[in-house]
């Protein structure tokens, strides 16, 4: 049985009628973890693997967009079509099922993405090496093929949930759990960390970017008070015309916020731009 999966519990399990006809065992078999830090915007994936150099093949992840981890036989193509989905306003869900439709190989993945709102889906073929399956939740999934059982991903899931501390050493211990438990079935080799920032934070109350913004606008208001007119942020320059017509432009601005002399020879009033 397989399964496509938004946030929620979905495993995927090869009953002794359901058991795949293709049991190979690709290079990118592994287990992994995604997750998302709400409060920080953080973005990360552990991975562990019996395969070598596993991290740079299994992952791709842009700060403030959605990580995903694309395994089994790896395709790159799903980092990117899933990203590139989820920036032009898909959710996860649409995101992943866009990337299989124009995979000719779907058969072969195991997809899961999360996003910076914390929405998820997952994609575990039946033709993949079992154990193998995978469980979402608000802030993470956990996700594996070619393991020595189902608890793998149970005990990963447990673990990240009951962990402290920075995403990273949470991702380690879901990781370690994850071993603990059996693990890849054919050993253990390769393993990767990899945590993405927010290129811009969401939420940047009390921080210097916001003191300075708000600084800022309590000075237009008070410098509109002073001269008595509206207050407002518009261009960064005026422009006036020449005894030849041609336009000259000219920075302007509110003294004590602008880097330039003489601001408060000039007074400029945007009526589109203003507030009083």
């Amino acid at each position: 049985m397989a399964a496509i999966a938004a946030s929620g519990l979905a495993l995927t399990v090869a009953s002794a009628e359901e058991t795949p006809t293709r049991q190979y065992a690709p290079a990118d078999s592994t287990f992994s973890i995604i997750a998302v830090e709400k409060d920080t915007g953080l973005l990360g994936l552990g991975v562990q693997s019996k395969a070598l150099s596993i991290g740079n093949r299994v992952v791709t992840g842009k700060g403030g967009v959605a990580i995903v981890a694309h395994q089994s036989v790896c395709n790159p193509m799903y980092g990117k079509l899933i990203i590139d989905g989820i920036e032009c306003g898909m959710t996860p869900q649409q995101a992943l099922e866009f990337a299989l439709r124009a995979d000719k190989e779907p058969d072969r993945r195991q997809v899961a993405v999360i996003d910076i709102q914390g929405r998820s889906a997952a994609w575990s073929s039946k033709t993949i090496p079992d154990w193998a399956g995978h469980k979402c939740m608000p802030t993470y999934c956990v996700q594996g093929n070619t393991l020595a059982n189902g608890n793998v991903i149970e005990e990963m899931g447990k673990a990240f949930e009951a962990a402290k501390g920075p995403l990273a050493e949470r991702l380690l211990a879901a990781l370690d759990a994850g071993q603990a438990a059996g693990g890849d079935r054919r050993g253990m080799q390769g393993a990767m960390l990899k945590i993405v920032k927010p290129l811009v934070r969401a939420d940047y109350d009390d921080t210097l970017l916001d003191q300075t913004c708000r600084a800022a606008v309590r000075r237009q208001i008070e410098y509109g008070r002073q001269r008595a007119v509206p207050w407002g942020v518009s261009e960064s320059a005026y422009n006036l015309v020449d005894a030849r017509l041609t336009y000259q432009y000219r920075a302007f601005g509110v003294p004590g916020l602008g880097l330039k002399r003489g601001l408060a020879d000039d007074l400029v009033v945007a009526p589109y731009a203003s507030a009083t």
